[in-house]
């Protein structure tokens, strides 16, 4: 099995954070932008998860999509052993909120997480000159 820049980037989050949330942004591609045209987020607890998985729950009406975004998240532990681990589902849809109008308002803020072309490939996204 060929593991993509995804694949190796959900292992080395799982290794480095333990479980946590992942929120992701699919991109579709535009003259000089990228616009973003669904969002969603999941927990990850485990390493089971291979990009070409996730890739096939996107809807069909996205099928041209371009690029896809993650970004992770974990709970704040609290008390003594606390470790942290996903987001309470709540605070997981606000939190996803935010994070779509900060992608409206400045599309340079995926650089705060990772992007992945259609192959699991990473992606750089910089200015254009004007």
């Amino acid at each position: 099995m060929i593991l993509t820049a995804f694949d190796r980037w959900l292992t080395e989050t799982l290794d480095r954070e333990g479980p946590f949330t992942m929120f992701l942004i699919l991109f579709e591609e535009a003259p000089g932008t990228i616009v973003p045209v669904r969002s969603s987020y999941l927990h990850v607890i485990g390493p089971d998860l291979r990009f070409d998985e996730l890739a096939a729950l996107i809807p069909e009406e996205d099928a041209g999509w371009y690029a896809l975004a993650v970004f992770a998240a974990k709970a704040q532990g609290t008390g003594q052993g606390a470790g942290g681990g996903p987001l309470p589902d709540e605070e997981a849809r606000g939190r996803l909120v935010s994070l779509q109008q900060a992608v409206l308002r400045d599309r340079l803020t995926v650089r705060r997480g990772e992007l992945f072309d259609r192959l699991g490939r990473r992606l750089e996204l910089s200015l254009a000159p004007n």
